[in-house]
């Protein structure tokens, strides 16, 4: 399933407001790609898996599909919204192909595009873009526990429409390296699932001309970001039922940082955030389960604390 998230518009773009806006549009556009960057981990399996879900309206609509079949995959996915004064889509496809290096290790490459479009009264971008290159998975030999790598080099394409008399095409070389860590260590007693994903996108914008403002020079934007957690969960057989403790922690950090050469535009924008949680659930056989969490997000400047208390019968 794919979640998608707009800024809002309630006026026509034009004059002053129109460099901020095609900065925002290719944040969105870099965003998207990286949130629906496939997972690997699932393809050392031996299994063949494949699925389709489509939720579709007359104005609006989401879908995601996988296929695996041996070493050779695929994964299309895609939403959209358009109304009178608005439209907004994102599509995402991906395909690959792989060998196997040893039983728990495997080196292929893959070919990605997508497709963003933004409207709003008349104004808005249209970004299309690739990416291709080498991925690497690997598993430990007794635990499930994974390794993914990727690196991937492309271009995008976007066209900005209705900005004063500006109509703009944008050429970028981009690239994408990722490196996570993810899984299970599964002890006697315990289990931990370690978590870490480091992801660096950097798009290289040539210089083009402006019909308002002439030859722009120059820009780039890269995106950098780190997730790290760890949760734990332990399993304990009591007198009358089953009790599982949770608890975890994760710690998030992303950077963007715009550039234009040759002149005073450099914008940052990012920042730092964690997450804990620590929980249990009591189980009576299959008829009765108890459930009780307390989670907080921390950020540099607020912190938001919720509990969750939740019980199932079955007659």
């Amino acid at each position: 399933m794919i979640t998608m998230s707009f800024p809002a518009y309630g006026q026509p773009i034009s004059g002053d407001d129109a460099k901020p806006k095609i900065i925002t549009y290719r944040r969105l556009h870099i965003a998207q790609s990286l949130s629906a960057q496939p997972d690997l981990s699932g393809l050392l399996s031996a299994k063949s898996t494949g699925y389709l879900f489509a939720d579709i309206t007359k104005k609006a609509g989401k879908f995601d599909f996988a296929a695996d079949r041996q070493s050779v995959w695929a994964r299309l996915q895609g939403s959209w919204f358009e109304n009178e004064h608005h439209l907004r889509s994102y599509f995402f496809g991906a395909a690959g192909a792989h060998f196997s290096l040893t039983p728990n290790a495997i080196a292929g490459v893959m070919l990605q595009f997508d497709q963003m479009i933004q409207e709003s009264f008349g104004a808005g971008s249209t970004g299309k873009g690739y990416l291709i290159g080498p991925y690497f998975v690997a598993k430990l030999q007794d635990q499930p526990l994974y390794f993914e790598v990727r690196y991937l080099r492309g271009r995008t394409e976007t066209d900005f429409i209705g900005f004063g008399s500006a109509v703009e095409d944008i050429v970028s070389e981009q690239t994408l390296a990722t490196l996570e860590v993810s899984g299970q260590l599964i002890f006697d007693d315990f289990t931990l699932t370690p978590h870490l994903l480091y992801s660096h996108l950097e798009n290289s914008q040539q210089p083009f001309v402006d019909n308002e403002t002439g030859r722009i020079a120059e820009q780039s934007m890269t995106v950098t970001g780190v997730v790290a957690g760890l949760d734990y969960s332990k399993h304990l057989r009591v007198q009358s039922g089953d009790l599982d403790f949770t608890s975890g922690i994760s710690v998030s950090w992303s950077e963007t940082v715009a550039r234009r050469f040759g002149s005073t535009l450099t914008e940052d924008f990012g920042g730092m955030w964690g997450r804990v949680h620590m929980g249990a659930t009591y189980t009576i056989e299959s008829d009765f389960k108890a459930r009780a969490s307390v989670a907080g997000i921390v950020t540099d400047s607020d912190q938001n604390w919720g509990i969750d208390l939740e019980l199932e019968m079955r007659f």
